[in-house]
């Protein structure tokens, strides 16, 4: 989770123009959206699932190039 700083409220510009911050708000903004048990639980099932048929691929390519 990150946390921004934002300026909500400016001063009026001074002689030169310029204006400063008089209120700064805090602004939490997660990555991800909020998810359910049952989305975070998908999400993490199809992970695995991945993880796990890309170390069987490699296993197999191993084992087909020990036969050279």
């Amino acid at each position: 989770m990150s946390v921004m700083h934002v300026c909500s409220q400016l001063s009026q510009p001074d002689a030169n123009g310029l204006q400063v911050c008089l209120e700064w708000v805090l602004i939490n903004q997660s990555i991800l959206p909020p998810l359910t048990l049952e989305e975070a639980t998908m999400l993490g099932g199809g992970f695995w699932l991945v993880c796990v048929v890309a170390k069987s691929y490699r296993m197999l390519a191993d084992f087909i190039s020990s036969f050279r």
